[in-house]
């Protein structure tokens, strides 16, 4: 081996040695936002994830009572198995268990009432889910000792994942009718919440469990009730954030013949 030869073999091992020498930076994940507090001046609805990232808890509040829901279970997947949910409303403890088919969707859901935490739960009902096309979805209550259906409700949604409409009936007769008309371009409120849970969607009392919660935002929701033959009407504007995550809504709503108020909703969230 002559001078030359030696000389770059030299470097060849020098760089080697110190490329080898340097530590590689660990990659880090980029972190996710989660929906933290949505608050409206007079309730709070709070949401708690564990360090897996999984929705663990839902709190929702005011002055004078609220309510708890644990999760207690969740499967391989990490869907949510079984809820528990306790409050001021009532001194009795609700539980709620969760069945899907092969491809994730849920199918069943059996809600049971006990006197205490630790206590004997009796199943109250029975609700299954249908999916006849990838646009509705129905939602089928019965007693399970009789097997009579109590209640039922279908929801549609478009071709970008967001209800344009819900219908409720009690036993066979229609009850009630939702229109949403319009959506922004932003990302859902509830897109990223897991539709086991059930929870009060700006105002809207009316149960959410197991329905596709929209990718987008609406921008109108009109409620036919059949009791008084009347439509409520509620239009809202939206303010975001950089990363296109809703921070305030401002919502009007119109019962003909009656009044119109306004309600201002600050959302919260939290990286990690």
């Amino acid at each position: 081996m002559n001078a030359k030869e030696i000389i770059s073999f030299a470097l060849v091992v020098a760089l080697f040695s110190s490329s080898s020498c340097k530590k590689e930076k660990p990659i880090v994940p980029p972190q996710r936002t989660f929906l933290a507090t949505i608050g409206d001046g007079s309730t709070v609805q709070r949401f708690v994830y564990d360090s897996e990232n999984r929705l663990t808890k839902y709190e929702w509040s005011r002055a004078t009572d609220g309510i708890s829901v644990d999760v207690t279970s969740f499967d391989a997947n990490g869907r949510i198995l079984e809820l528990l949910q306790s409050g001021s409303f009532t001194t009795d403890y609700f539980k709620t268990t969760f069945n899907y088919n092969s491809s994730g969707k849920l199918v069943q859901e059996a809600n049971a009432r006990s006197n205490s935490r630790t206590g004997v739960f009796t199943t109250h009902n029975i609700i299954d889910f249908n999916y006849p096309s990838p646009t509705k979805t129905f939602k089928v209550i019965k007693d399970p000792n009789t097997n009579t259906i109590i209640g039922s409700s279908e929801t549609t949604i478009d071709a970008n994942g967001n209800k344009t409409s819900e219908a409720y009936y009690t036993g066979s007769t229609l009850t009630r009718t939702v229109r949403y008309v319009g959506y922004d371009s932003k990302i859902g409120i509830l897109s990223e919440l897991p539709t086991s849970f059930s929870i009060t969607e700006l105002g809207d009392n009316y149960d959410r469990r197991g329905k596709p919660n929209s990718k987008n935002n609406f921008l109108r929701r009109e409620v036919w009730e059949a009791s008084t033959g009347l439509t409520t009407i509620t239009n809202y504007a939206y303010e975001y954030n950089s990363d296109n995550y809703v921070t305030k809504v401002i919502a009007t709503k119109t019962i003909p013949g009656s009044s119109t108020t306004t309600t201002t909703y600050n959302l919260a969230y939290i990286k990690k």
